[in-house]
């Protein structure tokens, strides 16, 4: 994983300002996962608590924020965590507490800010595209307020919702994300990964979007020679998966493929 490299002494939230959601859009869970984690490493870095979750049940209301509560210390932690196991009971906030979900959401917004004090915390939720209503209502509130809370949303970009869709698009803020890559250093560590040039050559096709009998006739080998020299670079880099949208991921944070730009 990349390093983070602070520039001296600051106040890391100001240099966020305007930051308010990540939205982390891919396909594949592992790709999506290798983002979330740089972003919990540059919340680690910047001396926030990092909460992460992952929505696994879209039919629980709040679907993974009890889980994504669950690291947070203190007794304003514990009374989070006893009010998200029972807001899964239907109905329970409103018969027995009165509370509306405007009332959930302040409660939620006051227990986040305290939980990240002066600091900010970061609120890591994969799997966004399956969050329910009253979940994302809860981020559109969060997104909105002036907390400082930043939201990182891992989701399937083709299977998200419009109010998903419309949250990521009205948060994003370009500017905001440029002075983020200005104040952290994230240099590729090429130095662990000596591919051949055979390999790098096959990796070029995979990201290219090439297939095993494609790369074959361009290198005048067959498709399991182009099959087992990717397998290689999948451990130089570190895993044994075969997903190759994730490999390819991989090799561009170590460098070994350009970035998007």
């Amino acid at each position: 994983m990349r390093e983070v490299a602070a520039e001296g002494r600051f106040d890391g939230w100001e240099q966020l300002v305007g930051l308010r959601v990540v939205g982390v859009g891919a396909a594949s869970r592992e790709a999506r996962d290798l983002s979330m984690k740089e972003w919990e490493t540059l919340g680690v870095g910047l001396g926030m608590p990092v909460l992460r979750a992952r929505v696994d049940d879209p039919e629980v209301p709040y679907g993974g924020f009890m889980e994504a509560i669950n690291p947070a210390s203190g007794e304003h932690g514990e009374m989070l965590r006893k009010l998200f196991r029972k807001l899964d009971e239907r109905g329970w906030a409103r018969i027995m507490l009165g509370l509306t979900e405007e009332d959930v959401q302040r409660v939620v917004r006051a227990a986040l800010v305290i939980v990240g004090g002066e600091t900010g915390v970061v609120l890591a939720l994969d799997d966004a595209h399956h969050a329910d209503a009253r979940t994302l209502g809860l981020l559109e509130y969060l997104a909105d307020s002036a907390a400082r809370v930043l939201l990182v949303l891992g989701h399937d970009p083709l299977n998200g919702s419009p109010r998903l869709a419309a949250l990521l698009a009205k948060t994003r803020n370009p500017d905001a994300t440029e002075r983020l890559a200005r104040i952290f250093e994230l240099p590729p560590d090429r130095a662990g990964y000596r591919l051949t040039r055979r390999e790098a050559t096959v990796l070029e096709g995979v990201a290219q979007g090439l297939t095993d009998d494609t790369i074959a006739d361009r290198l005048a080998i067959s498709p399991r020679t182009v099959h087992r020299r990717l397998r290689h670079v999948s451990r130089k880099l570190g895993t044994e998966t075969e997903d190759r949208e994730v490999v390819v991921e991989l090799a561009k944070s170590a460098g070994l493929l350009p970035g998007e730009d």
